[in-house]
């Protein structure tokens, strides 16, 4: 009866120890099976933080292209708005100077023709006396 009952002891004993192993061996395949889960987890949110910030450079890539294009743009008309004020000046400074050799001119030709009328009424003048004075010395004569 003893033997019976160490045999039954050594039976209970393998059977909790193949109980245990199982249990133990249930919380190992689920911890597995969980740790894999959530390392997968992670690195879907490492992906998508990626991709996240991927999409960040991106867009910041974008805005500096943009900026900067915006920037030559804003510099290339402004360079066109001082080239417009320079030539405008310029053709303004011509069109004075010609203005005043015009004017110049103008006034030049018409103290000629006043020359040349002052001439003219002299010369009518000296004929009026003239014609009068031979005139005159035919009645005197």
């Amino acid at each position: 009866h003893h033997s019976k009952y160490i045999s039954s002891i050594l039976s209970a004993v393998t059977i909790q120890r193949h109980w245990r192993f199982f249990l133990i061996r249930s919380r190992y395949n689920k911890l597995k099976k969980g740790t894999i889960l959530l390392q997968s987890l992670y690195r879907d949110v490492q992906a998508q933080s990626n991709l996240y910030e991927r999409k960040i450079v991106q867009v910041q890539k974008i805005w500096r292209g943009f900026s900067h294009h915006s920037k030559y743009i804003s510099s290339i008309l402004s360079a066109v708005t001082i080239q417009r004020h320079w030539r405008f000046f310029l053709i303004r400074s011509r069109y004075n100077k010609l203005k005043k050799g015009t004017i110049l001119l103008q006034s030049l030709y018409r103290d000629v023709q006043a020359q040349s009328n002052l001439y003219e009424r002299k010369i009518v003048q000296v004929q009026k006396i003239w014609r009068g004075f031979s005139h005159h010395s035919k009645y005197i004569s």
